[in-house]
């Protein structure tokens, strides 16, 4: 590894409803045989120090994933930001990175990317080459308060937080499959079907 593991902590976001997937837990569902979480897991696993899941519901489902759960600290719906602003609150690293549960297909070098363009502890997210992908990102323990008072005043647009925290755009227009996600069942038949190609 060429960066610090030890002190950049990894969280999957799973705290959405799925409106576009029957309400159905995303992260659950199966792609090859193994759900979309398992999937993020052995990606993301091996890439940081410790690993945490943000989820807001349907607890018994992932104590087999041996993963520390960390809830929003709010209990109505606030989005990805909530959920990062509680984990980034109870690390013990000065670095957080964060994925969605339903991009299955993580690239291996996306933390190791991430933490050589970061300058002057300004969070950095993914860009495919067509698009930022605001839930990969890299933000410094620093960037706390700023969120905290974001979420406080009430907005809740991720980019528009990251815009205003000078966001570095981190190049990944070489592995755009790494950010394919399962927002519809269309998604999910062409994530698996992806996988059988491989």
């Amino acid at each position: 590894m060429n960066y610090p593991i030890d002190n950049i902590s990894g969280v999957i976001l799973a705290g959405g409803q799925a409106r576009r997937m029957n309400h159905q837990n995303k992260s659950l569902l199966k792609i090859n045989n193994k759900s979309m979480i398992e999937h993020v897991i052995v990606a993301i696993q091996p890439q940081v120090g410790k690993l945490y899941l943000n989820i807001n519901t349907d607890f018994n489902s992932f104590h087999q994933m041996n993963l520390s759960i960390i809830t929003d600290d709010q209990s109505e719906k606030l989005g990805p930001l909530a959920g990062i602003n509680a984990v980034l609150s109870r690390i013990d690293t000065d670095y957080l990175v964060t994925v969605p549960c339903d991009s299955p297909m993580i690239t291996s070098d996306l933390v190791n990317r991430l933490f050589k363009s970061m300058k002057d502890n300004r969070p950095c997210i993914a860009h495919d080459g067509l698009r930022a992908q605001p839930l990969f990102s890299l933000i410094s323990k620093q960037s706390l308060h700023s969120l905290s008072e974001y979420i406080a005043s009430g907005q809740r647009k991720a980019i528009t937080w990251f815009k205003n925290n000078q966001v570095k755009y981190v190049d990944f227009s070489d592995k755009q499959d790494s950010f394919i996600n399962a927002n519809t069942p269309d998604d999910l038949q062409k994530l698996e079907e992806m996988y059988v190609a491989t």
